[in-house]
């Protein structure tokens, strides 16, 4: 009989192993630029209670893109990251995309099936992932013109203006307006008369 029992209870407690699958959870702090110095990043969830500092994550190739890999069984789960416990939490609103709302709180969900997951690397606080800031000149009409720039850092160099007249649609957003008399400015120090 006691063979019986601890038999069965192998069984069902292999079979238990058997279901539960890997999530890998990662979120970017690339672009997190609040005044709060954090130690560490957790995974906070219904899975686990929301306990706070549970589910530390790990930042392995010092990039600042942390992760961690959970087993869990088939089911939807809510969760978010937050800084040191709680001491600071993302924040979403009501119909984000990556979210649900349930008793009035915002989260993050993710549906566990019979397979493995990595979730895609998402922004702190967004649904989405970082946007990879390159900094240069972003005016194709520049010289030194940089089509991986995404926020220009006004190194804009220009040939062939005249300055005894006013240049036109400098930014090219196809209207002559103060934006493109201030890059005149700002590019050659002089007033456009």
């Amino acid at each position: 009989m006691r063979l019986i029992v601890t038999t069965l209870t192998y069984l069902i407690s292999c079979s238990l192993c058997a279901q539960l699958v890997n999530v890998t959870f990662q979120v970017d702090m690339n672009q997190f630029d609040e005044p709060f110095n954090y130690q560490n990043v957790y995974l906070n969830s219904s899975f686990d209670g929301w306990c706070g500092s549970c589910r530390q994550m790990y930042n392995m190739n010092n990039d600042n893109i942390w992760s961690v890999i959970i087993p869990l069984s088939e089911g939807t789960y809510e969760y978010k990251f937050s800084l040191d416990g709680w001491t600071d939490q993302e924040w979403f609103a009501s119909g984000d995309i990556c979210t649900t709302t349930i008793d009035g709180f915002v989260n993050r969900t993710v549906t566990v099936l019979d397979e493995d997951i990595v979730l895609p690397i998402v922004c702190y606080s967004n649904c989405t992932s970082c946007i990879n800031i390159v900094y240069g000149c972003t005016y194709e009409s520049a010289t030194n013109y940089n089509e991986f720039a995404t926020v220009d850092d006004m190194t804009c160099e220009f040939e062939n203006v005249n300055m005894s007249e006013c240049s036109s649609d400098l930014n090219n957003d196809g209207v002559v307006s103060t934006a493109d008399l201030l890059l005149f400015l700002v590019t050659f120090s002089q007033l456009c008369e």
